[in-house]
């Protein structure tokens, strides 16, 4: 075997193994856009639920009380937004997602100025 035939069996090898890996993206010609069916409302409304329930039950596991999405656990912006702001040093609680959460207990109200 010649080393342009080795390269070429290493190549078919190498695409083989790939194509069995899961959740490899293999590289799309440029200018392909990806095909992503839209979410319905119902969906929408399913998913934001299952996120609400998973990030009441990591600050219930983590010792938090009174734990409710989107009343008493926020982004640290929506936090802002509602007159609070997160404690210095207070670390958030992160869903599988990656948001970053914090609970009404690690915030102080925001001082009006006068």
């Amino acid at each position: 075997m010649n080393q342009a035939e080795l390269a070429a069996a290493v190549a078919t090898a190498v695409a083989a193994a790939m194509a069995k890996q899961p959740g490899r993206k293999t590289k799309k010609a440029k200018g392909e856009a990806p095909k992503r069916q839209k979410l319905t409302d119902e969906q929408k409304a399913a998913n934001a639920r299952i996120n609400a329930d998973v990030a009441e039950m990591l600050f219930k596991e983590a010792g938090f009380e009174n734990c409710e999405a989107h009343v008493t656990i926020k982004t640290y912006d929506k936090w802002v937004e509602s007159g609070r702001r997160v404690r210095k040093g207070e670390k958030s609680i992160r869903t599988p997602k990656g948001v970053a959460l914090f609970h009404l207990s690690q915030t102080d109200e925001i001082a009006k100025a006068n």
